[in-house]
């Protein structure tokens, strides 16, 4: 962490030793880094989150191999190695979402990326498959802070445009490395005869340089920059009245680690979102189970085939991406400019858009995944249920950044404890389901259910202002482009 530029970053209208920056172009605030430093950084956590949306997926590509290993464990028990590192990214917010409000963003997110590649790399050595299952679900919630803390660098960073945009490219990684994994994963063990433990040495050795490239970047959240400052002003002046904002309502880390608790059960419409989200997720796990499935089943791809095939939905999240990106552009930022009524709200029309193109994907899918008709026409059906998957998480969680701000890792940190905590239990009854329904009744079932859920998220939209007024740390007007 390079020195602060204190003749630059003191107010000088600071009759009351109250440290600020010295004017809205102050280089030492993270709102004025270079473009240059900007993109490093959303580079580096875009991949952080795709190597641990990677780990999710790649340990299902490898599971025959993992039965095998361990002595033909039954396949629901295989499944507790996806399941528990879910049920990880499930715990671990809980901790890094207040923990990066508190520390800054930068160390707990250090600390999370060390403890995820040292956790996978035990997954590696141990003998018992309890064992790997336990380290699993660590390195999940060590991982999940790469998850949860990026969010907040990016409301550092920008404002309610840029932030938008930065973190719909950033998104994109989590989505592009759980279609990628079991791909990857039939390559190593089919194509090239490798141990299933090299699916988590390749973890490890991407995320390996990441971790090392973040260590030279700079923290980005503005309290504890300002904290630091004040601090550095009374060591050179001798003045002990220096002091910054957060200085004058010190908090306990308890306080910030409570947070996300009392937001989960005192905010209305947190509550709604993370609902909305719980079901959302569920339904994307159950996605990618049945989408390698439909093509092995019903005609007869191999292992490592049906796995590339879900490759195809990186198409779509690409389409959803442009869609989002220039969705904000041209409408979003458009309002914003001219300086009317903007609400947080704005925001969900691609929500419910890609709601309803997720439904089609998915019904379109079920129809086709029959082998009389052209394969053609399956892989496809896979762009829309990608876009659409995009397009309602992306625009989900740019919706509660612009709610909370400040909070919002912590509102993220709560709204990740329910929907990956439920999302773990998914996986173990999606078997049970494809072999009640068959597969293309299980993916019709999932397109109807898309669908209804479509008129809930309009009314949402209708009375979402409502719902915000009863929060107390959602924003309740208008906001405006500094913010």
């Amino acid at each position: 962490m390079g020195e602060v530029d204190v003749s630059s970053s003191i107010s000088a209208s600071s009759a009351s030793s109250l440290v600020s920056w010295s004017d809205v172009l102050d280089p030492a605030n993270p709102k004025n880094f270079s473009c240059g430093m900007k993109c490093l950084i959303g580079l580096v956590i875009g991949l952080m989150n795709l190597i641990v949306s990677f780990a999710i997926s790649v340990f299902s590509g490898v599971e025959d191999q993992v039965k095998e290993a361990f002595h033909g464990k039954d396949g629901n028990v295989m499944q507790r190695g996806v399941s528990l590192y879910i049920f990880g990214l499930a715990m671990g917010p809980l901790f890094f979402g207040p923990a990066s409000e508190f520390y800054g963003r930068k160390r707990p997110l250090l600390a999370g990326m060390l403890g995820f590649m040292f956790s996978t790399i035990l997954v590696t050595v141990v003998r018992d498959f309890d064992e790997v299952v336990v380290f699993r679900f660590i390195a999940g919630a060590y991982g999940s802070a790469a998850y949860v803390i990026p969010p907040g660098i990016y409301v550092d960073l920008y404002g309610p445009v840029g932030r938008a945009i930065g973190y719909m490219i950033f998104a994109s990684g989590a989505f592009i490395g759980g279609s990628l994994g079991p791909a990857i994963a039939t390559v190593l063990v089919e194509s090239h005869g490798l141990d299933w433990r090299w699916s988590m040495w390749i973890t490890v050795l991407f995320a390996c340089p990441l971790t090392m490239i973040l260590i030279f970047l700079p923290e980005t959240l503005e309290a504890i920059l300002l904290q630091r400052l004040s601090q550095k002003m009374r060591q050179q002046t001798g003045d002990w009245s220096w002091h910054c904002a957060r200085d004058e309502a010190p908090f306990e880390l308890k306080d910030f680690l409570l947070k996300p608790w009392r937001m989960m059960v005192q905010e209305p419409v947190l509550i709604v979102v993370t609902l909305a989200f719980t079901l959302d997720y569920g339904i994307q796990s159950l996605t990618y189970t049945a989408i390698p499935q439909a093509f092995s089943k019903p005609r007869g791809w191999t292992e490592s085939g049906s796995a590339w095939a879900l490759t195809v939905t990186i198409v779509g999240f690409v389409v959803g991406c442009v869609v989002v990106v220039l969705d904000t552009q041209f409408r979003f930022a458009k309002r914003l400019r001219g300086g009317g009524l903007v609400l947080p709200e704005s925001r969900l029309p691609p929500m419910i858009a890609g709601m309803a193109i997720l439904s089609f994907g998915l019904l379109l899918f079920s129809w086709t995944a029959v082998d009389r008709l052209p394969v053609i026409e399956q892989l496809l059906a896979e762009i829309p249920i990608g876009a659409g998957m995009y397009m309602v998480w992306v625009t989900g969680t740019v919706y509660l950044q612009d709610l909370y701000v400040i909070h919002a890792n912590s509102a993220l940190a709560a709204c990740a404890f329910v929907r990956y905590s439920v999302g773990s239990v998914f996986p173990l009854f999606a078997a049970s389901m494809y072999n009640k329904l068959g597969m293309p009744w299980s993916i019709r079932l999932l397109g109807i259910l898309c669908a209804v859920l479509v008129p809930l998220h309009v009314i949402f939209y209708v009375f979402g202002k409502k719902v915000r007024s009863w929060s107390r740390f959602a924003l309740h007007d208008c906001y405006h482009i500094s913010q």
